[in-house]
């Protein structure tokens, strides 16, 4: 269920009211549990390219095209695999802002001689929203598994997107305006 809200007008508006709504800002990001899969994609498409090239090739002698064509639609289903399977291992991490004391709590709760990163796996607990119930040492099994780059380009971004939070603007979807358009009619 949504919460509306009604933009207030200068004679009505309860600063102590929209106050006490104020809440934390969020971000979300899809992390792929496979993103080794794209290796193999990659040379796939290679692959795929080089067959359909022979196959267009070989047009005039079925001989010749037919296995090109059949080599093509073999390296597609693979693709179509990947794809699939790259597609089920996402999952979408949500993370809101820390409140300005939780950098100090989640420091104290680490405790004397924690090393940085440990700081930033606690922080990230803290911070994750969905899904629910990651604990530190979730986030320390997911870096030492992804590595630095990619869990540092997508969790951590995320996190740290939120903890910014610059600006933030009502956000608009296309899709779900012809979701809604489509449904009205």
């Amino acid at each position: 269920m949504s919460e509306t809200f009604e933009q207030p007008t200068p004679a009505v508006f309860d600063i102590d009211a929209w106050v006490k709504g104020v809440k934390l800002p969020e971000k979300s990001v899809v992390v792929y549990q496979r993103p080794d899969l794209v290796g193999e994609f990659e040379s796939l498409e290679v692959a795929l390219r080089d067959a359909q090239t022979k196959a267009a090739a070989n047009a005039d002698d079925d001989r010749l095209a037919d296995p090109a064509k059949s080599r093509a639609a073999d390296i597609a289903d693979r693709m179509e695999t990947l794809r699939e399977q790259m597609s089920g291992s996402a999952i979408t991490f949500r993370f809101r802002s820390p409140s300005p004391d939780e950098y100090e709590v989640v420091k104290k709760d680490a405790g004397k001689g924690a090393q940085p990163l440990e700081i930033t796996f606690r922080l990230l607990a803290r911070q994750c929203v969905e899904p629910a119930g990651l604990t530190w040492e979730h986030f320390k099994a997911m870096y030492d598994g992804f590595g630095d780059g990619y869990f540092s380009n997508t969790i951590l971004r995320c996190a740290n997107e939120a903890r910014e939070a610059e600006a933030v603007d009502v956000p608009f979807s296309r899709s779900a305006l012809a979701a809604r358009r489509t449904q009205d009619s």
